[in-house]
């Protein structure tokens, strides 16, 4: 059996930036079919974010249901993750290869203070 673990992200103190435009979820890239959400079905989208912490930066990928992703959300807006969860496990499809992804409820813009 094929271990999987998730563990909440906080976010509190990070600036998240947008650094790659929301673009569909490709489940197979053979027949070009999309991934959707196994809870609600939406289409998924996956969004570049860079983390800024301390003077430190971190880039990664987010998976986030389609209708949680604002319409408008363009490279270099801030956002907050709501829900956002590091996941990572050993793939069950025999090469027992480990995977990781980041996923999210749903992007909101920031308000980010001026000075």
């Amino acid at each position: 059996m094929p271990q999987k673990r998730a563990i909440p992200f906080d976010t509190a103190g990070v600036e998240l930036t947008c650094v790659v435009a929301p673009r569909p979820k490709i489940k197979n890239f053979q027949s070009g079919e999309v991934d959707t959400d196994r809870e609600t079905g939406a289409t998924l989208v996956m969004v570049g974010l860079v983390a800024t912490l301390n003077g430190r930066a971190d880039m990664f990928t987010v998976s986030v249901p389609e209708p949680g992703v604002p319409a408008d959300l363009r490279v270099g807006a801030v956002v907050k993750a709501t829900g956002l969860v590091y996941r990572h496990g050993v793939s069950d499809k025999g090469d027992r290869r480990p995977w990781e992804m980041f996923t999210a409820r749903a992007l909101t813009p920031a308000s980010v203070p001026e000075g």
